[in-house]
């Protein structure tokens, strides 16, 4: 069974992980992760299989918003000194050994996922993941609680909702708590918008508004059993014909 661990970088509790343990409980799973995961002390002996930089042009070195503790010294050269790590990118990087383009327009297509998709790395993450037949995925070090990351709680629901309808069996201890996040978050704080996550300005740090409406979020009432969860549920088109998938009987 192809397994992946989606692993975050809200490290706290994930000091002390063994992570060859880790993947041998998921079923000998990959590990996939994100962005300057090297700069997090318990994460640079982990040895990813994948990491995911979806940020087009994306300075080699930089001054990021957050800190100096993010992206410290060259990303480039910090990502080719783990020798068996792959780089999915969604534009080609200079001198970046083992980098995947990312099939975004194939993706993003109408027919597959549909551009609204594609608002969180980790919703990246899972279309690749539904797309190459994985069938557990389990997610760690995902908190999106706090600051710009709470718009992202809806988007991450909604890719596990369609990772379990088609059959995919999704371990993710936060799932409880977001789901009681998007009862409560104040979506009038949210600029409206429909740009793919490795489009935005990372210096502007632009909230993106869910695509489906705020009455849907507060219901939750979400309908899997065939990926069509009303017109209500999604403002441009169904779920059904935005992903092009059907659960597998």
């Amino acid at each position: 069974m192809k397994s992946v661990i989606m692993l975050g970088l809200y490290h706290l509790g994930l000091h002390f992980v063994d992570w060859q343990k880790l993947r041998r409980y998921h079923h000998n799973a990959e590990i996939w992760t994100m962005n300057d995961f090297y700069a997090i002390d318990n994460y640079r002996d982990m040895y990813p299989d994948l990491c995911f930089q979806v940020h087009s042009d994306l300075p080699p070195v930089f001054e990021h918003p957050d800190g100096p503790h993010r992206f410290p010294n060259c990303w480039i050269e910090e990502y080719n000194n783990y020798l068996n790590m792959r780089v999915m990118v969604t534009k080609k990087v200079k001198g970046l050994n083992n980098q995947i383009l990312y099939p975004f327009a194939d993706l993003a297509s109408p027919e597959k996922f549909g551009i609204e998709f594609f608002l969180t790395t980790q919703n990246y993450m899972f279309a690749w993941a539904m797309e190459n037949g994985y069938k557990h995925i389990a997610m760690y070090g995902f908190d999106l609680r706090v600051d710009h990351h709470k718009d992202h709680v809806p988007h991450t629901l909604y890719a596990i909702e369609l990772a379990k309808a088609n059959g995919i069996n999704v371990y993710c201890p936060m799932e409880a708590k977001w789901r009681e996040d998007i009862k409560t978050f104040d979506w009038g704080e949210v600029k409206s918008g429909l740009v793919p996550y490795h489009m935005q300005d990372r210096q502007m740090e632009i909230n993106l508004q869910m695509f489906w409406n705020k009455a849907f979020l507060e219901t939750n009432k979400w309908r899997t059993d065939d990926i069509k969860l009303s017109k209500q549920a999604l403002s441009l088109r169904d779920a059904e014909t935005q992903v092009g998938m059907r659960v597998k009987k």
